[in-house]
């Protein structure tokens, strides 16, 4: 799983390949898949046939005695509802056109749900009325646009009338009424979400929960709702509800988009790393970086989502500041130098849950501090005192609201998961129905809102019959929700309309659980204006699209023929051949299924081949270092004994005097590493050509290698000179990168030896090899005053060893100070052992007749002389590795970190090269000790007075580089505090 999140990253260019293909390949099936066409009157009976038993199953569920409806679920025991829009969406046919019918009805039922949240029943009630009747006066030949206009017409009408008599409510005891009808008269129910609202506002996020008692009980805990959901319904965890919920997240909030998949991936990491669900709010998650989070959620499994940031310019900011301060997360903002490349645990927010919707997310139980969250909110109050622009203090006092406000939480208990479910679905539609009604008023329940506004028709004037027709249909649809309620309580639902439309009274209506006419208002039977107007207005509009329809196309399903099987010794006789319907129906969620389907195997291939390559890039640079050793070893030979052992070559007796044209100081400088650089420089993605060039062909570039470095021998001694003269800047370049590198290494040493806790040093590894580095250094120290300043002559070198006596102590102090971040002893004294040994080096490099160096190189191989070269390749290969992935202690302060693609080369190859290039030009120079006209004796190396000096000078330059690092952020840090810090205010204006 772990891998998984580095793996399945993508790449924008693959998606937009992919959506292609597939989404082409898909299409010609669709193309030449074989369609079934009906039109006219045989469509629209097909049609109407699913609409009515899709109808007829949920109108069951309508009313105070609403029957009960059993669903056979793929898995787990069958779920019984009494919920209309489940039932629903429960429903599919075999037959594909009256499929289309069924789908329709279950649209106007979502769409219902959406806006209202209620009253799906209704709407599905009224869908079959309205198309039912016109499908018959279709039939009887009216002309089905008048009939749509008519209906049209009648319904705008119905609207007004009802809009007319709505009341809106305020109290308790009518939000109390509103939810127990809704909740099929369970007043428990109803009492619970009025006490909810009570206490959080009306305004305020109520969410409901599975109890884990017999009792359904009401929780009020610190939360806030965003007025955003999920970026992509592949974030759901809960198909039933079609929302994401994430126990115990980490909540990450980034101010600016998001782009960069490797930061991304990091995130996902610290997500997997601590085995918890991850929210991501930021101002968008674009495509690539958001196929990472799907692409992990689908094969990974984990639980993951993002959400777009609420609001716009300074409000999105304020709002991700409420955020952070509710949840104890840090904002992640460019304006503070912050990126998602450092970011680490300490970062996130946590709370106790989060529930994300298509449209909204509510946060609950935040991490933050509490006294924190007191200031914000004393100081969004503070500025709404002081602002003078109304919408901006309403804005203000909706952030205020929504950090103090609180969310209200109930939970749903019963004896068992089946009753918990039933429950908490009538809790839904109730909590949805009620907050309607406070929102645009209610109406007297029971149908007879719909029913009374009928009679509002009765003198409604049209243009011609075909409308008048259309009215009527309305008309009568408007008395089904009655009937339905009355014929569900068992009892003749036509006796019952007949009587109600009889009375003046427009608040009378039939209390279907007691079975008597009672005043609706006054026994609290009401409905949300809301409900019934959004289930009317949606009824009518798809009835009007159905009813208007001559031509119905559908595909004829797929047979699939199975081999039959012959009856043994019944020769002739085989079975007939059976055959399997299944249907093919790509629309475009299958799209957007198959699309990401094959792109994540594209993905992965990608992804492995990435891997792989990567690895041998990697793996590559071991080569190079070795190929470098043997390079240099090569002309450390040509220099003291290539002349005598190619003497026997004609071309050797012309190569000037005694060879010294071709071999000594310009031998050296004729080995050089530059092609590899100019070959690999531009090198981007892993699956360019140059990419392998570097990884790979190591048999044709050793014989590339020797062929250049014997064709070097024939490039005449000028040229070679002016090459000279220029590895004199280069070796120079490479010591300040040498130094860099030594320096990181050493901090990162540091931290990995040297815990954090001070109390813990006293007894650490680190503390103990601290010590060793130091007595190192004093016993250098000590060695070299009496070995090279043993008289009042050898001021020279006294000065050397004396300034690096104060460079030590001034090293070790500032390593001490408790303003240093990257304090330490280890790392203090590991430098220090480093510049005694330059300073070391750099004495000994003098030359022979200085009376004052003790034990020159006369010739001979010494310890001296063999560490020093290996230091040098040491440097050489750190340098050049850090050019690379492997660890971030090797990261200089000076290279920018870059948002990379998955097939980015894993480091600058050219940079690479570069390093080794400029790493021969140092070597070179340490042969002929930077004198073009130096006559080095054997085995030597570095000696002479312009080797002292660049010793000298590096040793001080190293020192200087330590020293910055150490003092650099204190020095800093007031410039900082300098500048003008913003109010509060400011800050989230």
């Amino acid at each position: 799983m772990y891998r998984l999140v580095t793996n399945v990253a993508s790449k924008a260019r693959i998606a937009r390949n992919c959506t292609s293909q597939i989404g082409s390949r898909l299409n010609s099936t669709r193309n030449y898949a074989a369609k079934d066409i009906r039109f006219g009157v045989e469509a629209r009976a097909l049609i109407l046939k699913g609409v009515e038993d899709l109808a007829d199953a949920v109108k069951v569920t309508m009313g105070p005695k609403g029957r009960n409806v059993i669903i056979e679920q793929s898995w787990g025991a069958p779920k019984v509802t009494k919920d209309g829009v489940t039932v629903a969406k429960s429903i599919e046919f075999k037959d594909r056109i009256k499929n289309v019918g069924a789908s329709l009805v279950k649209q106007v039922a979502n769409a219902t749900n959406d806006v209202a949240g209620d009253g799906t029943t209704c709407a599905t009630v009224l869908t079959r009325a309205i198309f039912t009747e016109g499908c018959k006066s279709v039939a009887a030949g009216m002309n089905a646009m008048d009939l749509r206009r008519g209906i049209k017409l009648a319904v705008d009408t119905v609207v007004t009338n009802l809009q007319s008599r709505a009341r809106m409510i305020s109290t308790s005891e009518e939000i109390a009424q509103v939810g127990t009808i809704s909740a099929n008269g369970d007043r428990e129910i109803g009492e619970l979400i009025a006490k909810a609202m009570e206490t959080v506002g009306k305004e305020g996020v109520i969410t409901i929960q599975d109890g884990k008692t017999l009792f359904n009980e009401l929780e009020v805990v610190e939360g806030m709702k965003i007025d955003r959901g999920y970026i992509s319904p592949y974030f759901i965890t809960n198909p039933k509800t079609q929302k994401c919920e994430l126990e115990d997240p980490l909540i990450l909030i980034h101010e600016k988009k998001i782009s960069n998949i490797n930061a991304m991936v990091k995130v996902l990491e610290l997500a997997l790393k601590k085995q918890r669900p991850l929210l991501i709010v930021a101002e968008d998650v674009e495509s690539d970086a958001l196929a990472t989070l799907i692409l992990n959620k689908l094969r990974a499994g984990i639980k993951v989502c993002a959400v777009k940031a609420p609001g716009f310019g300074e409000n999105r900011k304020a709002n991700l500041h409420d955020l952070a301060a509710l949840t104890g997360a840090q904002v992640i903002t460019e304006e503070l130098g912050m990126n998602l490349d450092n970011i680490d645990l300490s970062m996130f927010g946590n709370c106790k849950k989060i529930t994300v919707s298509k449209d909204d997310t509510v946060v609950l139980d935040g991490a933050g501090d509490k006294q924190a969250i007191g200031e914000r909110c004393e100081q969004i109050r503070s500025m709404v005192e002081a602002s003078t622009s109304d919408y901006d203090k309403e804005k203000l006092q909706e952030r205020l609201a929504k950090l103090s406000g609180g969310v209200a939480v109930l939970k749903i208990g019963g004896a068992s998961e089946t009753e918990v479910s039933e429950k908490k679905d009538r809790v839904t539609d109730a909590l949805n129905a009620t907050k309607a009604a406070v929102e645009e008023g209610i109406v007297p329940g029971g149908g007879v809102a719909l029913l009374y506004a009928s009679k509002e028709l009765d003198k409604l004037s049209t243009a011609n019959f075909d409308q008048k027709i259309g009215v009527q249909i309305i008309q009568n649809a408007l008395k089904t929700p009655v009937y339905t309620i009355a014929s569900n309580a068992g009892v003749e639902g036509a006796v019952i309309v007949g009587k109600l439309l009889e009375q003046d009274n427009p608040d009378l209506g039939y209390d279907a659980a007691k079975g008597e006419y009672v005043d609706m208002v006054k026994a609290g039977i009401i409905d949300p204006l809301k409900v019934i107007r959004t289930a009317l207005v949606d009824a009518a509009s798809v009835s009007s699209l159905l009813t208007t329809t001559e031509a119905v196309v559908t595909e004829i399903p797929t047979k699939e023929v199975v081999s039959p099987g012959m009856g043994g010794g019944m020769g002739g006789m085989g079975v007939e051949a059976a055959t399997r319907t299944r249907p093919l129906q790509i629309n475009p969620g299958d799209l957007e299924a198959a699309h990401l389907d094959e792109l994540i195997r594209e993905i992965e291939q990608r992804s492995l081949f990435y891997y792989q390559e990567k690895n041998k890039s990697l793996r590559a640079r071991y080569v190079y270092g070795t190929i470098f050793l043997i390079i240099n070893l090569c002309a450390w030979f040509i220099r003291d004994y290539a002349q005598k052992a190619l003497a026997l070559l004609p071309y050797v007796s012309s190569c000037g005097p005694e060879g010294s044209h071709c071999f000594h100081t310009l031998g050296v400088l004729r080995i050089f590493y530059f092609i590899m650089f100019l070959s690999t420089w531009n090198t981007m993605k892993l699956h360019e050509a140059q990419n392998s060039w570097h990884s790979d062909n190591w048999i044709f570039k050793f014989f590339l290698l020797v062929l250049v470095t014997v064709a070097s021998f024939f490039i005449p001694q000028l040229y070679i000179q002016i090459y000279g003269e220029i590895a004199r800047v280069g070796a120079g370049i490479f010591l300040g990168l040498q130094l860099v590198s030594v320096i990181e290494f050493i901090t990162w040493w540091n931290n990995y030896w040297m815990p954090h806790d001070q109390s813990k040093q006293s007894c650490s590894f680190g503390l103990v090899m601290s010590i060793v580095f130091y007595i190192g250094s004093v016993c250098g120290i000590a060695v070299m005053y009496y070995f090279y300043a043993a008289s009042t002559a050898c001021g020279l070198n006294m000065f050397f060893i004396s300034w690096t006596v104060v460079l030590l102590i001034v090293m070790m102090v500032m390593s001490l100070h408790s303003k240093v971040k990257n304090r330490g002893l280890l790392s203090s004294g590991i430098m220090a052992s480093y510049i005694v040994f330059l300073c070391w080096s750099a004495i000994r490099s003098e030359p022979s007749h200085t009376k004052c160096n003790a034990h020159t190189q006369n010739g001979h191989t010494d310890w001296t002389t063999v560490l020093s070269f290996l230091i040098a390749i040491v440097a050489i290969v750190m340098a050049t590795f850090s050019t690379g992935i492997d660890s971030e202690s090797f990261r200089f302060e000076f290279r920018k970190d870059e948002a990379k693609e998955e097939d980015d080369i894993p480091y600058s190859y050219g940079f690479f090269h570069l390093v080794f290039s400029l790493g021969a030009m140092y070597f070179a120079m340490l042969f002929i000790s930077w004198n073009l006209s130096h006559s080095p004796q054997k085995w030597s190396i570095d000696v002479g007075w312009t080797s002292t000096w660049v010793k000298i000078v590096n040793e001080w330059f190293a020192a200087a580089i330590y020293l910055w690092k150490l003092i650099g952020p204190i020095v800093r840090q007031p410039r900082v505090h300098e500048q003008p810090q913003p109010t509060a205010a400011e800050v989230d204006r």
